[in-house]
């Protein structure tokens, strides 16, 4: 149990050791790098314990904590199923959050400005109110200003 920590408002068992740069767990077991919220399902969800995840299954947070282990907290769906879930409960990105938004050239302008500051992609999108993946794309273009 030195892996999670348990939440006792939530209940979630936050993993504690390594997680990817979107907040989830990852565990080396079976000489392959895992999910450990995959990992948990399998382990502590499925009946006999000697199957996999269906194929193209995937494996919900309940409690929209992708660091969560707690088997309690996770479900297995299609990624429609994930996708309706998403939606609602009003976790789709939209507005200027959105992945596919067009900025325009001012905006952009500043991006490159804020990143020639030392300010890391992370930084211009939390302190613009975008995506990431909208600051790459944009100052990874070419631009050359205003």
């Amino acid at each position: 149990m030195d892996n999670i920590k348990i939440d006792p408002e939530t209940s979630c068992w936050e993993w504690q050791k390594h997680k990817n740069r979107k907040g989830y767990g990852k565990i080396r077991a079976f000489r392959k790098t895992l999910s450990a919220h995959r990992l948990s399902y399998t382990l502590f969800t499925r009946a006999d314990r000697t199957t996999d995840i269906p194929e193209g299954a995937v494996i919900m947070h309940d409690c929209d904590n992708p660091g969560c282990v707690n088997p309690t907290h996770l479900t297995a769906g299609t990624q429609l199923d994930n996708v309706a879930d998403m939606v609602a409960k009003g976790r789709q990105a939209t507005g200027q959050r959105h992945g596919s938004f067009k900025p325009g050239k001012q905006a952009v302008w500043l991006m490159c400005f804020l990143l020639g500051q030392g300010r890391t992609h992370e930084q211009v999108a939390e302190e613009l109110g975008m995506s990431v993946a909208v600051v790459i794309r944009e100052t990874t273009r070419g631009f050359t200003g205003p």
